[in-house]
């Protein structure tokens, strides 16, 4: 941090100075072997991560060696600490590294990776760029993101933020959206609304005890508007949490799951889908798993309801949100 390498510290010291630069380059050289030990215990592991990319001459080397860690088959928390530790370096490469492998992380491992690359200028700026030519879905950008790169003290990256991320909608849902204007008009019945809530949504929300607990609360709602509850239904991905987003995985005998990411460990990684089906991966047995960068609710719904349809459901989810649980 200092800019002041070992060998300067020590070069006053003689043989005492020569015998500690020894002893750090064989520590360095067995951290090299620990950090990529799947055998190791994690603690020690996250330790010997953090020795790596600190001298000059090997720094390229090891920060590409542990970009190559940022992969399914790494338990999350290793690869958690491979993204710190990569941010508290400085070297230009580090932000291509960290979003190589974009599609195929998890929204912890995301959010970190995101923290990394806000704090310095050069990496958001590669941010942008895969924002620009698609490599990162604008939707993958969370609310939080967002707000603290609207406030971001260079003129130009907010400006191109504003650019990027002001609207997230596609074309042709925003269209939808326009087309269901008249849904606004209409008087909904909250009786009606049960059924459809019955018949559409109780996939993935529950409500008076009806329906899977795996989206968002909908008693925790706080914008109301009709045409802000018109607005989520019709197009779930503009604004989605990135712990909602639907991921899919391939595993080595061939078979294909999606979901979003319910839980992971050192050893696997849970996907769950509409209805709670859960499915259980061994880290061993994936493949590929990527981001879809959609919302596990899905677009097209208004191609099964009518207006009146969506302003009985409208109708049933305010007056819930309205009363106590």
């Amino acid at each position: 941090r200092d800019r002041v390498s070992l060998a300067t510290l020590t070069k006053e010291e003689g043989n005492r100075g020569r015998e500690l630069l020894h002893q750090v380059a064989a520590l360095t050289t067995r951290a090299r072997v620990t950090a990529f030990d799947p055998l190791a215990t994690e603690s020690l592991r996250k330790t010997a991560i953090r020795l790596l990319a600190r001298h000059p001459a090997e720094r390229s080397a090891d920060i590409q060696k542990l970009g190559e860690l940022l992969n399914p088959q790494t338990p999350p928390e290793i690869q958690i600490a491979v993204v710190k530790h990569l941010g508290t370096l400085s070297d230009p490469t580090i932000a291509q590294v960290l979003l190589s492998g974009w599609r195929s992380h998890g929204p912890a491992l995301r959010a970190e990776i995101l923290g990394v690359l806000s704090t310095r200028r050069e990496w958001l700026t590669n941010l942008l760029d895969a924002i620009e030519n698609g490599h990162v879905e604008r939707t993958d950008i969370d609310a939080g993101t967002r707000q603290s790169l609207s406030v971001y003290k260079d003129k130009a990256i907010r400006a191109r933020v504003t650019k990027l991320l002001a609207d997230s909608g596609s074309a042709d849902r925003r269209q939808v959206i326009f087309d269901h204007q008249p849904v606004l008009k209409l008087t909904g019945s909250h009786t009606r609304g049960v059924a459809v809530f019955k018949k559409r949504c109780s996939t993935c929300h529950k409500l008076d005890g009806v329906g899977h607990d795996i989206g968002p609360n909908l008693r925790s709602i706080t914008d109301r508007k009709p045409s802000s509850l018109l607005t989520s239904i019709l197009d779930p991905s503009a604004s989605v949490d990135g712990k909602y987003v639907t991921y899919i995985a391939l595993t080595d005998d061939g078979r294909t799951f999606s979901g979003m990411v319910a839980s992971e460990t050192g050893n696997s990684i849970t996907l769950v889908a509409q209805e709670n089906k859960r499915q259980v991966i061994l880290r061993s047995q994936l493949e590929v798993i990527r981001s879809t960068g959609k919302s596990l609710m899905p677009e097209g719904v208004e191609k099964e309801m009518t207006h009146q349809d969506f302003a009985d459901l409208i109708a049933y989810i305010r007056k819930l949100t309205t009363s106590s649980p």
